[in-house]
């Protein structure tokens, strides 16, 4: 086949577009398989991205309960430490009605003390008193011996 100038112009332009139609087509794939991949890894990295949210909210509802029983002890730590207290100011207040208590004790210690001194003393001097009316009974006895002895002289 013998082609002339036109003719081969004609099929070179032919064949030229031929190419250039399947590099565009080459060129969309290309694109299109950039855009798939560009587009696969965005996928990827929602999907990471979602999971990490996912991990991320996750452990912050697990911190979430642990800061309620955290709370939680500190709130029965507190009612404790109120008990406790409660518990320290009735003590105390015990204790005040102790030293009390003994002060009255030893008052009436002191005042029994007195009273026993007292009481001592007035018995020695009972005693002595006694011991005084025994001498005097004796001699008021000797005398009156002797007074019936006189008159029994002057009887006979």
């Amino acid at each position: 086949m013998n082609l002339g100038l036109r003719q081969k112009f004609s099929l070179l332009a032919f064949l030229a577009g031929g190419l250039f139609a399947v590099m565009s087509i080459v060129g969309y794939y290309t694109s299109f398989l950039n855009i798939q991949n560009d587009t696969v890894l965005a996928v990827e990295a929602m999907e990471t991205g979602t999971q990490d949210v996912k991990e991320g909210t996750d452990a912050i509802a697990e911190v979430g309960e642990q800061f309620k029983r955290i709370m939680q002890r500190v709130d029965n730590i507190k009612h404790q430490m109120e008990g406790i207290g409660v518990s320290m100011r009735t003590v105390s207040d015990g204790a005040s009605q102790i030293v009390t208590a003994v002060n009255s004790i030893d008052e009436v210690s002191r005042k029994n003390s007195e009273y026993t001194n007292s009481i001592s003393n007035d018995t020695e001097t009972q005693s002595a008193s006694n011991e005084e009316i025994a001498v005097a009974s004796q001699a008021l006895a000797q005398l009156a011996i002797e007074m019936q002895d006189a008159i029994n002289k002057f009887k006979t």
